[in-house]
This record gives structure tokens, C-alpha cells and sequence, in this order.
């Protein structure tokens, strides 16, 4: 019968051991920065600058203000996109890798990367059907 006490009380240390870990690991940070390389054929690539130019683009059904965004070749950006409307919204530029969390209306988020290669590229809400009903615009990267 000690043997049975004995087993319980290993197995219930093993158990609060176990749970410890579980409940005491330090949590892994979530991402927020998109590095982007170059896209091949999209023109010329450049080496990241040490400054971050802060952009702020507003969403709404079913716009962005600004349309049209202008950035250099290797800038730094960090990207803050509110979502103005009532309806969830994101902002995406597949070329460069970027995109923010579907966010709903009254909230923002923000993403950073590296403009490394000239060219236009076209950012848009990827939620169904957003995009059809003129949810988009273009980033020109000089």
C-alpha cells in the first residue's frame, strides 16, 4: 500500500512539474516586421537606409487615403493602417511580402519592411471581394 502513496505522489510531482514548464515558459515574440528581398524583373534593388520613414494609411469601405504612396529604393518603412470603417479591412502588397492583420473598425496595426526594389506595386484589402469594389492603390518605390 506505501508503494501505491509513493506512486501518487511521483506521478502528482510530475504532473506540477509539468505544468510549470506549461505555465512558466517564456512565450515566443509574434513578428511584426516583413523584411522584403528584391522581386525578380521589378528593377533595381537597393541596401536599406538607416532611417524609418513612418506612413500612415487610413481604410474604409471600400477606399485607402492616401490611393498613391511614394517611397526610395532600400527606404525603411513602418507602415501604421487604421481601419476608419465599420467593416474588418487589411492592408496587403503581395510583391513585397507586406501585410497587416485583418483588423475591424477603430483599430490599427503596423508593419515594417525594406522598399529594396523600384517599381510600382499595388496594395489592396484581401478580403473577398474588397479589392473588385475599388479597395486598392499604388505604391511607386523610386
Amino acid at each position: 500500500m506505501q508503494n501505491k502513496g509513493l506512486w501518487i505522489g511521483i506521478g502528482l510531482f510530475i504532473a506540477a512539474v509539468l505544468a510549470g514548464l506549461f505555465f512558466l515558459r517564456k512565450p515566443q515574440p509574434t513578428p511584426t516586421t516583413t523584411q522584403t528581398s528584391p522581386t525578380p524583373g521589378t528593377g533595381t534593388t537597393a541596401q536599406p537606409t538607416g532611417e524609418v520613414r513612418e506612413i500612415t494609411v487610413e481604410g474604409s469601405e471600400y477606399s485607402f487615403s492616401p490611393e498613391s504612396l511614394t517611397v526610395a529604393a532600400g527606404e525603411r518603412v513602418s507602415l501604421t493602417f487604421k481601419n476608419t470603417g465599420n467593416l474588418p479591412h487589411n492592408f496587403t502588397i503581395d510583391e513585397l511580402g507586406v501585410r497587416t492583420k485583418t483588423i475591424a473598425g477603430g483599430q490599427t496595426d503596423v508593419v515594417e519592411f525594406t522598399a529594396g526594389a523600384s517599381g510600382t506595386f499595388t496594395f489592396y484589402c484581401s478580403l473577398a471581394g474588397h479589392r473588385q469594389l475599388g479597395m486598392e492603390g499604388d505604391l511607386e518605390v523610386q
